[in-house]
Order: structure tokens, then sequence, then C-alpha cells
């Protein structure tokens, strides 16, 4: 193997290790937030949400995580009633 490609490979391993610390953050965070779940419980573990989609008693928080130095992000909806958790979802 020379050396161009070398560096190549070690530069794919590397956007792929990026990528899966990206979704394995969001992951793991997410893995913690259960229905019933208060906002502020919410914020402890995930932080301010990116945005918030509010209508009436309901409201959506949308979390992101974009990869540091690369393209790929991970993302993260918190569904909420009068409050408190009532359903997440996310795209990975």
């Amino acid at each position: 193997m020379n050396r161009k490609e070398f560096i190549f490979r070690c530069f794919c391993a590397l956007l792929i290790c990026f990528f899966i610390v990206g979704c394995a953050s969001i992951r793991s965070k997410t893995n913690q937030i259960e229905v019933g779940m208060t906002k502020q419980q919410v914020i402890n573990i995930m932080g301010q949400p990116s945005d918030r989609q509010i209508s009436g008693n309901r409201e959506t928080w949308y979390y992101q995580r974009r990869g540091d130095y690369t393209y790929f992000s991970a993302r993260a909806w918190i569904d909420f009633v009068d409050g408190r958790v009532t359903g997440m979802r996310t795209d990975n």
C-alpha cells in the first residue's frame, strides 16, 4: 500500500468514527428519556433544544448534533403534552 492510499484509508476511517460518535451521543442521551418526564428533566439530560414547536398544550423539542468535521448529523424529536414527555423519535 502506498502512502496516498494509506492516508485515504485513515481519512475514511476517521469520518466513520465521527459519524458513529455523533449518532451514539444522541442515542445514548435519548435512551435515558422516559414518558412522563418533565421538561426540566429532559434539559438535564439533553441540554437546551435546537428548536421548539408549540401548539396549545403540545410541544415538540428538536435536537440535532452535527458532525464536528463531517456532514453527518443525528437528530431527535421529543414530544410533550402539558409539560410531560409523551413520545420521542430519532432518525438513526
